[in-house]
């Protein structure tokens, strides 16, 4: 069992202090330092351990799945491929994405609310891309009464100057 410590560090006249547990290991007792994950207060550590690793959460509620594909664009042209609308009075929460296409590409993710898209939010430059996001907050787009639609979009640049592409997006996401 560790116990509480830490290292005392000689920059300045008082010495900083390092945050660590202190254990035994072998025969020698060791200082571990410490990292914190979490929060700003004392307590508010994250615990690692061998058997369960870094404790990480992503709930997915009710994951809504819609595959978009266009069978062509030209050598060097765009496609945007678009989610589903946001339910009315709900939020989506992209949790998931996975791109592909037949030749190189440029993959921008944007949100568009009320048919009008965000800047790019992320750029991926591949031939297939799977990204699932950190957490399902990371980005999100709420439904809006307007006339557009409000979802999630990728945007995607055929990279080969010479032949068409064919390219597929599907998204994940919750409805809350």
């Amino acid at each position: 069992m560790a116990t509480d410590s830490f290292i005392q560090v000689p920059v300045d006249a008082g010495g900083k202090k390092v945050d660590a547990d202190q254990l035994v290991v072998g025969v020698n007792t060791v200082q571990r330092q410490r990292v914190q994950v979490t929060g700003p207060a004392a307590t508010d550590i994250a615990r690692v351990n061998a058997s369960e690793g870094l404790s990480t959460s992503l709930a997915v509620l009710s994951a809504n799945r819609t595959h978009s594909t266009t069978a062509s664009v030209a050598a060097g042209g765009q496609a945007d491929l678009d989610a589903s609308q946001i339910s009315s009075g709900l939020t989506g929460k992209l949790v998931q994405i996975i791109i592909s296409s037949s030749v190189p590409f440029k993959a921008e993710l944007k949100t568009v609310l009320n048919a009008s898209a965000s800047g790019t939010l992320v750029t991926w430059i591949n031939r297939a891309v799977d990204c699932t996001f950190a957490h399902k907050k990371f980005l999100t787009v709420a439904h809006n009464a307007g006339a557009g639609i409000d979802t999630f979009r990728v945007t995607i640049t055929n990279l080969d100057t010479t032949s068409a592409a064919d390219v597929y997006a599907t998204f994940f996401y919750d409805e809350e």
